[in-house]
């Protein structure tokens, strides 16, 4: 039986795990890729996938490889205990429905939610993307500012808010709800930071619970009113199932959007003749979308079971063995992206990448990011000259998390038209 090796390289103990290492992941992705594609990771027991044709064949098994990995909810930490006792006394449940299910059902949840973001439904919204962009440039202060703060965090969680029905005040709540969520699912996460975030999870569950209630009552044309009357295999939602399906929409319609607009924003600032480009060239910014969406992978990765004992690579994985899937490392390798590290606006697969994920687990709201970010670059280089980064690298803070990646502070001075 071969074994997966711990040692890489001049590199004997690389873990994701690693502050250092996520912070700037490239070069850990690009050892694994060359020297150990399924790597068993010491820092977290977990196997690390990293090339691209590894990752597809992965996420398109879905009987090797399930969801309901308890990767995302239900990991076993030194905070469980508490974390299940505020859960049960709190009355919420965490049930798997979309990202964290499998089939049969999960297709009967996928169903309810599907038709709210088809390319129809985006394209009928698309003015309104671009309505708040200007809105939110209008707003931008004379001189060098942090264009996370005054565009990237608002324009996705203004759409998705708006889409879901969630009043437009609550914006700063339901960001931190969801920083949360996001920050939960970290395995270098603290106790004592997992329980506050779980106390923070409880509360949007709460008014997601309250509010669906009323909706039952007094049902309106928002999305969060179809899906809190809608059925399931013939019968209502359950709180649980409600709660779930609005949890994932939500953080899922805002945190990587705002991560890839910060990024693609960066590009642009440190890139003067790209922005010369996309100017002059307007129709290039879906391949600027795309090649952003790939190159900076918002969403590093997630997360695979295997339900028997497999071998993949010549490593022996047995039942139950967690994989971690890098949508980034597979992003940027070369087999399937040429220069795999620069941004080629003429790239023939350019929506081929991995950052959606891959197979019936596909990101629903893939057009809706897709859009945003066009429309998003589109504005913001139409009311521009110039757009600058501040202060160099030292005008940028990057996130460091397991699974998200962009930057969380982006200082830039923008030259009005």
């Amino acid at each position: 039986m071969s074994k997966p090796s711990t040692a890489v390289g001049q590199r004997p103990h690389l873990t994701l795990a690693d502050p250092e290492v996520l912070s700037c992941p490239w070069p850990a992705y690009k050892i694994l890729r060359e020297e150990a594609p399924i790597y068993r990771d010491p820092g977290t027991g977990m196997y690390v996938v990293t090339r691209f044709a590894d990752i597809r064949a992965i996420a398109g098994d879905t009987k090797t490889f399930i969801n309901n990995t308890q990767q995302l909810q239900g990991r076993q930490t030194p905070a469980t205990p508490t974390i299940e006792r505020m859960m049960k006394e709190a009355d919420v449940e965490e049930v798997n429905t979309l990202v964290t299910n499998d089939p049969p059902s999960h297709r009967s949840y996928r169903t309810l939610v599907d038709k709210a973001f088809s390319p129809k439904r985006v394209a009928a919204i698309e003015d309104r993307i671009l309505e708040i962009a200007h809105e939110l440039i209008d707003g931008f202060p004379d001189g060098p500012f942090d264009f996370v703060q005054h565009f990237a965090i608002w324009l996705p969680m203004r759409m998705i808010a708006e889409q879901l029905g969630v009043p437009p005040e609550m914006g700063a709540t339901f960001k931190a709800w969801s920083d949360a969520t996001i920050e939960a699912t970290d395995p270098r996460i603290s106790p004592e930071r997992h329980i506050e975030c779980t106390r923070l999870k409880i509360e949007m569950n709460q008014f997601l619970a309250a509010r669906g209630a009323e909706l039952r009552i007094a049902p309106d044309e928002t999305l969060i009113s179809a899906i809190a009357n809608a059925s399931v295999d013939g019968r209502p939602l359950t709180k649980g199932e409600f709660c779930s399906l609005l949890v994932q929409l939500l953080v899922g319609g805002n945190e990587t959007s705002t991560n890839a607009l910060a990024s693609g924003l960066y590009h642009l600032a440190t890139k003067p003749d790209l922005q010369a480009e996309l100017r002059a060239e307007p129709e290039k910014l879906k391949a600027f979308s795309e090649e952003v969406l790939r190159l900076e992978s918002p969403l590093q990765g997630l997360f695979r079971r295997a339900t028997a004992p497999v071998t993949l690579g010549g490593v022996d994985l047995p039942e139950g063995a967690i994989l971690n899937l890098r949508w980034a490392a597979g992003n940027r390798d070369p087999e399937a992206f040429p220069d795999p590290d620069e941004i080629v606006l003429d790239r023939t697969n350019a929506t081929q990448h991995l950052t959606f994920g891959f197979g019936i687990h596909y990101c629903i709201g893939n057009q809706l990011a897709r859009a945003e970010l066009r429309r998003s670059f589109g504005a913001l280089l139409a009311r521009s000259r110039n757009i600058r980064l501040v202060g160099g690298e030292a005008g940028v803070t990057r996130l460091v998390h397991f699974m998200a990646h962009g930057p969380t502070a982006l200082e830039i001075e923008l030259e009005a038209v």
